[in-house]
C-alpha cells in the first residue's frame, strides 16, 4: 500500500502544480488527464487520458519473509 499511496499523492501533486492557484475540481480533472509521461522512477511513465482513468497497467508484487523483509517478485517471466 505504501507504494501505490506514493503514487497517487505524486500524481496529485503533479496535476496540482500543472493546475495553478486556487484550481477548482475541473481545472484539477483537466489536467490529470493530460499527464503524460510522467516518470516517478518506478519504472512505466504515467499516463492519464479522458477514458484512461488508470495510470499503468503494471503490478508491483512482493514476498515477505519470515523477518518481515521482502523483496520484489519479477511478474514479467
Amino acid at each position: 500500500m505504501a507504494l501505490e499511496g506514493y503514487v497517487a499523492a505524486s500524481i496529485l501533486i503533479d496535476a496540482l502544480q500543472r493546475a495553478g492557484p486556487d484550481p477548482d475540481t475541473e481545472r484539477l480533472i483537466d489536467e490529470l488527464e493530460k499527464t503524460r509521461g510522467l516518470d516517478l522512477g518506478i519504472g512505466p511513465l504515467l499516463e492519464f487520458g479522458p477514458s484512461r482513468h488508470q495510470a499503468t497497467k503494471k503490478v508491483w508484487a512482493i514476498e515477505f519473509d519470515e523477518k518481515g523483509g521482502y523483496k520484489e517478485l519479477d511478474l514479467d517471466d
